[in-house]
């Protein structure tokens, strides 16, 4: 019987600090609107895409301190062009990552206006495209060359 009532103190203790730590506990990434464009090999240029990080705590720091960082994807083609499908460029999240693999949509780049329009897909355990979602960074951007 004695167990019983440690455990009906316990269990409540445990809830309330998991719904703390959860409540406390966000993270959000919003783009700036612009997008860079830049030389990355003698037939090759990359776009750059810089976004804004901020948040608090996490797994890692339960103090619920405040951050904030930024970071970009970058997508990289051939050559500039009117319409780019999604099979011709690569988007990376993070330079020396791996690539998007089947990456769909596309990109448009007219006067100094990039739009973004992506599917990336999500797989099951055995690497099956179940679903498409939207990339979380579809939209316009004002284009800034910095050839």
């Amino acid at each position: 019987m004695r167990q019983f009532k440690n455990c009906t103190i316990i269990i409540p203790v445990i809830i309330f600090f998991l719904l703390l730590l959860f409540s406390g506990c966000y993270i959000s990434e919003k783009t700036y609107g612009v997008a860079y464009l830049h030389n990355a090999k003698p037939e090759s240029l990359e776009i750059e895409l810089p976004y804004f990080i901020k948040g608090r705590g996490s797994f890692h720091n339960i103090t619920f301190e405040k951050f904030k960082d930024s970071s970009s994807h970058w997508i990289y083609i051939s050559k500039l062009e009117k319409s780019i499908a999604a099979n011709r460029l690569t988007l990376i999240y993070q330079k020396g990552y791996k690539s998007q693999s089947n990456l769909k949509g596309e990109i448009n780049i007219e006067d100094s206006v990039l739009k973004v329009n992506f599917k990336i897909p999500r797989y099951t355990r055995k690497s099956i495209v179940r679903r498409w979602i939207n990339y979380e960074f579809n939209g316009t951007y004002k284009l800034v060359s910095v050839l």
